[in-house]
């Protein structure tokens, strides 16, 4: 899991009561500093600028990616979350590597390994595409949460969809009618991605474009 590791503001030469700084400058300075002091940080571990039970939600929160500081993702919640280059996968990150260490939302990303190998089904009770995928040898549930105002999309585009980086997933409880009979600690769901976050994500625009439908993966 995931830790918190903080780090004061005087330490990278903040005061104590800056609130408007430039965080891909403090980003460096962190960098900067770890590497000096040799703090003992995994990669995926957070970095605080404040004590943990002082924070508020992600405020001054940073993320270290195994080299180097990195700032929280602010496209899918205006309080950051996990970076889309922060993955989970087989052999590193479960799904809920990070739970409790970013708060105020459980968003995280797959790796496109585990993105293509997801079997889709529809759910009667639900009236709503279901999937199960394993994820380190652990079969998972997946419910696809349905875009608001967007018209109903077929299994073959969500799986489209899936694979070449559309939607980001949450292990935040839903409600939707029926019975998700999914084992409580094994589900997620996946939400897509709004087109002004896509337009503003370089590199989910050049995975789409280099995505594994275009290259010839078939559902």
């Amino acid at each position: 899991m995931a830790s918190y590791h903080y780090i004061p503001r005087a330490a990278i030469g903040l005061s104590a009561d800056a609130e408007d700084y430039n965080e891909e400058e403090a980003a460096r300075r962190l960098t900067a500093y770890i590497t000096a002091k040799r703090v003992a940080l995994k990669r995926g571990d957070i970095i605080g600028l404040c004590e943990e039970e002082d924070r508020y939600r992600n405020d001054d929160c940073f993320l270290f990616d195994g080299e180097k500081v990195i700032r929280l993702y602010y496209g899918v919640d205006e309080y950051g979350s996990l970076p889309p280059s922060m993955v989970v996968s087989d052999d590193e990150f479960s799904i809920k590597h990070w739970e409790n260490a970013i708060q105020h939302n459980a968003t995280f990303w797959l790796a496109p390994a585990i993105r293509r190998r997801i079997k889709l089904m529809w759910s009667a009770s639900l009236g709503l595409y279901t999937g199960l995928v394993t994820i380190g040898g652990v079969m998972h549930s997946v419910l696809i949460e349905p875009s608001e105002g967007a018209e109903a999309m077929s299994k073959e585009d969500i799986l489209r969809d899936l694979c070449n980086g559309r939607y980001f997933f949450d292990l935040s409880p839903r409600e939707f009618e029926g019975e998700w009979k999914a084992a409580p600690a094994r589900r997620f769901y996946a939400i897509r991605r709004p087109a002004t976050e896509l337009e503003d994500d370089a590199s989910a625009v050049e995975e789409m474009e280099d995505g594994c439908f275009k290259a010839g993966w078939k559902p």
